[in-house]
């Protein structure tokens, strides 16, 4: 009987794993088989081999089954495997980029009630202690419901993206990230604000800000 030999360095394809898995089962079982005839003592051997060899039978089906359809896109040849594996990276990326682009646009959206909270506190901040020696802290009760939980909602997305932090009083206040957005961003905010007839010192937002502002 011609031997069965397998030889790695033939195996190019992974679908040829294949037929090394079959041609792998059927050497262990003819061994088994061939043992199970050649054994006769103890008499327990020979049945306990043919059981092994008819228990593989069902575990090799069983792998096979697995790669063909777990893995079945890992046993393609290379060119399609890397074409597939490239559409993947790609479509990582695609979806990676869309879920940082969603992210920065939730934290860049602002309702006016968010801009009214930075602008609050950006504006008194500037005037009373553009040092950060003191932090201006405030806080507001509406007679509406609605306008009380738009004001805490509002608040609550804030204190998420660490913009301002909350005293044990319930008043808001800038932090120090929070300072640093609004000196990036004041231009951008809207006029609305609380207190609005209390203007911005000019001369505290040139020391704070740095540059010479434009009047």
């Amino acid at each position: 009987m011609d031997s069965q030999k397998i030889e790695p360095h033939r195996i190019t394809k992974p679908i040829q794993l294949m037929a090394v898995w079959f041609v792998t089962l059927l050497l262990m079982d003819s061994s088994l088989f061939a043992a199970a005839k050649l054994i006769t003592e103890p008499d327990w051997i020979p049945p306990l081999l043919v059981i092994s060899a008819i228990c593989l039978i069902p575990l090799f089906v069983g792998g096979v089954f697995l790669m063909q359809t777990v893995f079945r896109k890992e046993l393609q040849e290379d060119q399609f495997y890397s074409e597939w594996l490239s559409k993947k990276v790609v479509q990582g990326q695609i979806t990676q980029e869309i879920a940082a682009a969603a992210e920065r646009s939730k934290s860049t959206y602002r309702t006016l009630m968010e801009y009214m909270i930075l602008n609050t506190l950006w504006t008194k901040q500037v005037n009373k202690w553009p040092d950060l020696s003191a932090l201006f802290t405030f806080g507001m009760a509406f007679a509406a419901p609605s306008e009380n939980q738009a004001f805490r909602e509002a608040g609550a997305k804030l204190i998420g993206e660490g913009l301002i932090a909350e005293t044990n009083e319930g008043q808001y206040l800038l932090t120090i990230k929070g300072f640093d957005y609004c000196k990036k961003h004041y231009e951008d905010f809207p006029k609305e604000q609380w207190w609005p007839e209390e203007k911005i010192n000019m001369d505290n937002l040139r020391k704070v800000v740095g540059t010479p502002l434009n009047e």
